[in-house]
């Protein structure tokens, strides 16, 4: 759902929390995830773009 969400656009966390309808800590554990398996990629301070 989280990676759904994501663009190659960056976006906040804010505006991902809104769209996804998760909790900050569960967000955030995703995104983590994603980061790690090479989904996601945090371009600045909480602002994240979709990978592949």
């Amino acid at each position: 759902m989280v990676y759904s969400c994501l663009d190659l656009f960056p976006k906040g966390i804010e505006e991902l929390m809104k769209e996804t309808e998760l909790s900050i800590s569960e967000l955030m554990e995703r995104l983590i995830t994603l980061e790690l398996k090479g989904y996601a990629e945090e371009v600045s301070r909480n602002y994240y773009i979709r990978l592949l």
